[in-house]
C-alpha cells in the first residue's frame, strides 16, 4: 500500500509505503510537514536559559556555530528572520571542523526535535502518528539530513540512501515519547512488525518477556504490541497505592493504542491471567477499539460479593508476602513469573492490592455483550482456570474454546508450539470473515 501527495519536480511533499514515511518540504499544510526542521514551531532549550528559537533550523544552526566557538554568528542566527535565512549563516560559520560537527550532529539533531516535540503539541503528534514506519527525508539533493532520493523513488534502495539525519533523530525521538510520561506515569512498551494490531497483556508478577516466544512469529502477520504494566518490568513503580488499578491500567492500553496506531483505532487485544483480564475491561469500556478478543488463561471475576472476597483476601496476601520477602517471591511462582526481571517487590505489592483485586462484578457481568470474535485459551493443567475459561466460552457469544493440553497456567511458555498454532488458525479465520458471519447471525 501506497499513497502520496501530487508530486512536485523534486518529488512528493509526502510518501507513505508500509514500511516507511517519506516527507520534504515544510511549507505545505501538511501534518506531516511538522517533521521538518524549517517547519514554524518555536521552543526552548533549559540548557541555553533565555533564548526561544524560531524553528528547528536556528537551533542546529546557533548549535553548529557554538560547536566551532563562532558566537557572532551564533547571535546572527538567532536573529534570523526565517529558516533559509539561518541556514545560510550555518553554511558561514567560521573555524568550522568537518569531523566535529559530524561528531556532535547527531546529538544536536535529537535534542532538537525532542525539544521541539516535547514543547509543540502539533509536532509530537505528528511524530507519534507516524507509527511504526522508517522516517526519510526524503531530498533528492542533501544526502546528509536526507537519503538523497525523492519519496516515490527510495523504496528498495536503502543500501543507496545518505546518512538520513533528520529521520534517524525523529525515530529516536518518537521512541522516547512512547516511554514518557502518562499522567506522571512512565509506561515501556515495545512494537515489532507490521499489519492489523495486536496488543497483548502479560499476567500478574510477569512482564512483556512472557511473549519472547510469541514475538517473532506474531511480528510477522501483526503490528505486536507487548509492554509492562505499571509496576511491573521497565515501567514505573509509583509510590501511590492510588496510582494501581483498574481503570488506570485500562487508560494505559488507551493510551499506547492512540501513540501506536493513532486516536481511536482499533486492535487485535488480549493477555495472559491478569492480562486478559484488563483486556475485558478494556472491552467493556472501549468496544470500538476491540476487533478482536484473546482471553488466555484468564478469570472474568466474581458475581458475589463473598467470592471477590475470599479472592481479594489472597491478593493482599500476596502484596503482604512481596512486601515482607522481596522478589524471592517469584521463585516459587509459574513459569512466565520465575523468569522475568522487576527493578524491586514493592511496586509489585501495590500491584496487587490495586490491580489484581478487584472492586465489583461488572467485568464478569459483560460478557453476555461482547459483540467481537474471542478466542478463549486454558491450558490443560491449569485447574483453577478450567471452569472460568468454561464459562467465558459460554458466556461470551459465538466464543471459541481451545485447550492445550500438558500446560499449565503458563500456556504460551508450556506449550508455545501449540498456543501459537491456536491463536494463528483463530485470527486467520476471522481475518477470512470465518467468525464474522457467526457474529452477524447471533
Amino acid at each position: 500500500m501506497s499513497s502520496s501527495s501530487k508530486a512536485p519536480p523534486y518529488g512528493p511533499a509526502v510518501h507513505y509505503t508500509s514500511k516507511h514515511l517519506f516527507f520534504y518540504g515544510y511549507e505545505l499544510q501538511l501534518p506531516e510537514a511538522r517533521l521538518q526542521n524549517w517547519y514554524p514551531a518555536s521552543f526552548t532549550d533549559p540548557k541555553i536559559p533565555g533564548v526561544r528559537f524560531q524553528t528547528g533550523e536556528h537551533y542546529i544552526m546557533y548549535r553548529k556555530a557554538i560547536i566551532m566557538d563562532d558566537i557572532s554568528t551564533a547571535e546572527k542566527i538567532l536573529n534570523a528572520a526565517t529558516p533559509k535565512e539561518a541556514g545560510k549563516l550555518g553554511r558561514e560559520v567560521k573555524n568550522y571542523d568537518g569531523d566535529k560537527w559530524k561528531a556532535g550532529v547527531d546529538e544536536v539533531a535529537e535534542t532538537c526535535n525532542y525539544l521541539k516535540c516535547t514543547q509543540v503539541e502539533e509536532c509530537r503528534q505528528a511524530l507519534l502518528d507516524s507509527g511504526d514506519r522508517i522516517l526519510a527525508e526524503a531530498s533528492p539533493v542533501d544526502r546528509n539530513w536526507g537519503i538523497g532520493f525523492r519519496g516515490d523513488e527510495a523504496e528498495g534502495k536503502e543500501d543507496e540512501w545518505g546518512r538520513n539525519i533528520l529521520g534517524k533523530a525523529l525515530m529516536k525521538v518518537r521512541d522516547r515519547l512512547r516511554k514518557e510520561d502518562r499522567n506522571g506515569v512512565r509506561l515501556y512498551y515495545e512494537v515489532h512488525g507490521a499489519g492489523p494490531p495486536l496488543l497483548l497483556t502479560h499476567g500478574y508478577s510477569s512482564t512483556s518477556e512472557m511473549w519472547a516466544e510469541q514475538v517473532e512469529p506474531l511480528s510477522q502477520k501483526f503490528k505486536l504490541i507487548i509492554w509492562d504494566m505499571r509496576g511491573h518490568g521497565r515501567s514505573d513503580y509509583r509510590p501511590e497505592q492510588s496510582e494501581y488499578s483498574e481503570p488506570n491500567t485500562v487508560a494505559d492500553m488507551a493510551a499506547l493504542l492512540d501513540e501506536v496506531c493513532g486516536p481511536r483505532s482499533t486492535a487485535i487485544v488480549g493477555g495472559l491471567s491478569l492480562g486478559g483480564y484488563m483486556s475485558l475491561a478494556f472491552y467493556r469500556l472501549h468496544p470500538s477499539r476491540v476487533s478482536t478478543l484473546l482471553i488466555i488463561d484468564t478469570g472474568p471475576g466474581f458475581k458475589k460479593d463473598a467470592a471477590r472476597e475470599q479472592w481479594n483476601k489472597t491478593a493482599f496476601a500476596t502484596g503482604e508476602r512481596f512486601d515482607r520477602e522481596g522478589l524471592a517471591v517469584l521463585q516459587s511462582m509459574s513459569a512466565e513469573r520465575a523468569t522475568v526481571s522487576h527493578r524491586d517487590a514493592k511496586g509489585l505489592a501495590l500491584a496487587a492490592r490495586g490491580m489484581l483485586a478487584q472492586r465489583d462484578n461488572r467485568v464478569i457481568e459483560s460478557l453476555s455483550s461482547v459483540k467481537v470474535p474471542a478466542l478463549v485459551v486454558v491450558g490443560g493443567d491449569d485447574t483453577p482456570f478450567l471452569a472460568a475459561s468454561e464459562y467465558m466460552a459460554k458466556k461470551i457469544p459465538g466464543a471459541k474454546k481451545v485447550v492445550i493440553p500438558n500446560a499449565g497456567h503458563a500456556v504460551n511458555i508450556d506449550q508455545p508450539q501449540l498456543f501459537l498454532n491456536a491463536v494463528m488458525e483463530f485470527l486467520a479465520n476471522v481475518q477470512q470473515g470465518g467468525l464474522g458471519q457467526q457474529k452477524a447471525s447471533l
